[in-house]
């Protein structure tokens, strides 16, 4: 829920509450298990209140605050590079390129992602 995706709350409780609802489906009720380090993370109590609203309001509340979609814009560069060190450096000169503006805000330096294929991707917001 933190891996630097300004959408990882609102994608981490899409996917366990559509994991949640599947499970036992065919019997007619389920139960779903969750392990967790962030017990007290808004995610989290929504799931396991089974409550959609509680988690609506803590995300758009989150949003509003930090100006994320809908209430400001945000664009994400990705790129590849075959050296994880490389990557990541260019994607920094990248977001020091950005033009001097209040309006605009480089969110957290570029972070190499995982390795697919012997590709790296470095991604800023």
């Amino acid at each position: 829920m933190s891996n630097g995706d300004p959408r990882a709350a609102e994608r981490t409780f899409q996917l366990l509450n559509q994991v949640i609802g599947r499970a036992g489906r065919d019997q007619g009720r389920g139960v779903g298990y969750l392990q967790t380090h962030q017990v007290e993370h808004p995610v989290m109590k929504a799931l396991v209140a089974c409550d959609r609203e509680a988690f609506y309001a803590s995300e758009i509340e989150a949003r509003e605050r930090t100006l994320y979609p809908p209430f400001g814009r945000l664009a994400s560069l990705n790129h590849f590079g075959r050296r994880s060190p490389a990557a990541e450096g260019f994607a920094r000169k990248l977001a020091a390129m950005a033009p001097i503006d209040e309006r605009i805000q480089v969110l957290d330096p570029p972070k190499p992602l995982a390795a697919d294929q012997g590709r790296y991707r470095s991604v800023c917001w």
